[in-house]
């Protein structure tokens, strides 16, 4: 289908809707909101005399030029007064204060709309039928909708033998149409980042923005919490690190300190410091299990852990780090090397 229209015309007033807040439009021809045209009423044949005439009547219909197709037009409504660049250029002048109507016209599939004079409107649409049947409807008024008052209607017709269209016809009709005019650069566009969609956003935005400011807010409150809960642990193990060992002259890590007073003192009383080298080969010779003492091929004690080294022969059960735990221990494979690192549980 193949539709004309003023492009600066209509892109003022997909604008204008768009300002007001509409994100979907739907352009749909007038013409094809038109009711279709009734069906012709068939004559009843007279009844033949013989049958010569009826093969002369047979004879006449086919040679009679084909009737044309019925148009259908309707009066949209009295025609406002527009800006002078959108008036059609080369339009006919009328009188001051002669009305104007907004006509529609479908004659098949080809349709057109345009307004002319009151006074000639009935000429024009008979011209453009071309001598055929038309059907004239009159578009009426939509239910509670603001209009100008210098474009209301009167009691009567605009146009004599104007059949009433409600709007409500007229408008379901153009909901049910597939054909849209908004298409191309006219293409409904939701998000389109204007003036009208930053007002329709203004209040999530603002609830966003006020999220994330409670949230900031909350997190730096917090974060605030717990470093007076750290000042206040680390001066609790500070002032216990003082009070047992006194004279330690400098804390630069309380727990270290305290661990390695703590390991002095059991070394002084003869006691085995958990990390010592006996107490770490002790608790992995009863973690062994079903693994043979003699598979252990290297045995490297340092930093207060144990590295331990088995033979390539030797596969490790997967629950031998449960028998370290069990005693108090705590392994790790290295897998770059095969070696195992067993340390002293914290």
């Amino acid at each position: 289908m193949l539709a004309v229209v003023d492009r600066a015309w209509f892109r003022t007033i997909c604008d204008a809707f768009a300002a007001a807040g509409h994100r979907r439009l739907s352009a749909v021809p007038a013409t094809r909101c038109l009711p279709a045209p009734r069906e012709p009423a068939q004559a009843p044949p007279d009844a033949p005399v013989d049958g010569e005439a009826v093969e002369a009547g047979a004879i006449g219909n086919a040679n009679a030029p084909a009737a044309r197709p019925t148009a259908v037009a309707a009066v949209l409504g009295l025609a406002t007064t527009v800006e002078p660049a959108l008036v059609e250029a080369g339009a006919l002048p009328v009188a001051a204060g002669a009305p104007r109507l907004e006509l529609a016209i479908a004659r098949g599939a080809l349709g057109e709309g345009f307004a002319a004079p009151a006074s000639r409107a009935a000429g024009t649409l008979a011209a453009l039928a071309g001598g055929g049947d038309v059907e004239l409807y009159e578009l009426g008024e939509p239910g509670a909708e603001p209009r100008l008052a210098s474009v209301g209607r009167t009691d009567g017709p605009l146009l004599p033998g104007a059949q009433p269209l409600p709007f409500d016809t007229f408008a379901r009709r153009a909901l049910a149409e597939r054909f849209d005019l908004c298409q191309f650069e006219f293409e409904s566009q939701p998000w389109r980042f204007d003036r009208a969609t930053m007002k329709r956003l203004r209040v999530p935005i603002a609830l966003i923005a006020a999220t994330l400011g409670v949230a900031v807010i909350g997190m730096n409150l917090h974060w605030w919490k717990l470093s007076r809960e750290r000042d206040a642990l680390s001066a609790q193990i500070t002032e216990t690190l003082l009070s047992a060992f006194p004279k330690t002259t400098t804390v630069l890590d309380p727990p270290a300190q305290m661990q390695r007073q703590l390991d002095q003192l059991r070394l002084a009383a003869g006691e085995l410091s958990p990390n010592d080298f006996l107490a770490l080969s002790s608790g992995l010779s009863r973690s062994m299990g079903a693994l043979p003492l003699n598979g252990i091929a290297s045995l490297d004690y340092h930093d207060r852990r144990l590295d331990v080294g088995f033979k390539p022969e030797v596969k490790v059960d997967p629950d031998f780090p449960q028998r370290l735990a069990r005693n108090g221990l705590a392994g790790e494979v290295d897998s770059s090397t095969g070696k195992w690192t067993i340390r002293s549980r914290p």
